[in-house]
C-alpha cells in the first residue's frame, strides 16, 4: 500500500484503532523519539477555481501534525482537527510500516479495518442524502 494512501486512511478514520496499534508497537519496542511534538496549528486550505484554473485561498483549518523516529525510520502524520494522540499514533504506525516492523501485517490489518469503516460511513452518508437527488432527465416541462 502506498504511503499517501496510508495517510488518507489513518487521517480519515477514528483514532482508537490507531492508538491501540501504536500501543502494541511500543510494547515490543518502546524506543520512540518524538521529532515534532504533536500540537494543533492552523493551515491555509487552497483550492483551484474550475473555470480558469486559478488557485485561491479557500479558508483555514485546524490540523495536528506529528513526526517520530521509530525503528530507524521517520514516521509522519497530519490530521484535520485537534487530536494529538491520533497524530502521534499515526506517526508511530507510519514509521513501523516504513521500517517493516514485525507487526507491520497487523498495522496493515488495522488500516483495512479503518478502510472498511470509512466505506460503510460513506455509504450511510449517501443513503441519507440519496432521496434528495434530483434527476433532471425525468423532469417534465
Amino acid at each position: 500500500m502506498e504511503r499517501e494512501r496510508r495517510f488518507e486512511i489513518m487521517a480519515g478514520g477514528p483514532a482508537a484503532p490507531l492508538i491501540v496499534m501504536a500501543d502494541r508497537l511500543l510494547e515490543t519496542d518502546n524506543l520512540v523519539e518524538i521529532t515534532r511534538e504533536p500540537k494543533p496549528a492552523v493551515m491555509m486550505l487552497r483550492a483551484r477555481e474550475t473555470a480558469q484554473g486559478t488557485v485561491f485561498n479557500f479558508g483555514e483549518a485546524v490540523v495536528t501534525e506529528a513526526e517520530v523516529r521509530y525503528c530507524g525510520q521517520t514516521g509522519y502524520m497530519l490530521i484535520l482537527g485537534d487530536n494529538q494522540l491520533h497524530a502521534l499514533a499515526g506517526a508511530v504506525c507510519d514509521a513501523a510500516l516504513e521500517g517493516q516492523h514485525p507487526l507491520s501485517p497487523d498495522v496493515l490489518e488495522t488500516l483495512a479495518v479503518l478502510t472498511h469503516f470509512q466505506q460503510a460511513e460513506a455509504e450511510a452518508d449517501w443513503a441519507r442524502v440519496a432521496p434528495t437527488a434530483v434527476n433532471f432527465d425525468e423532469m417534465e416541462a
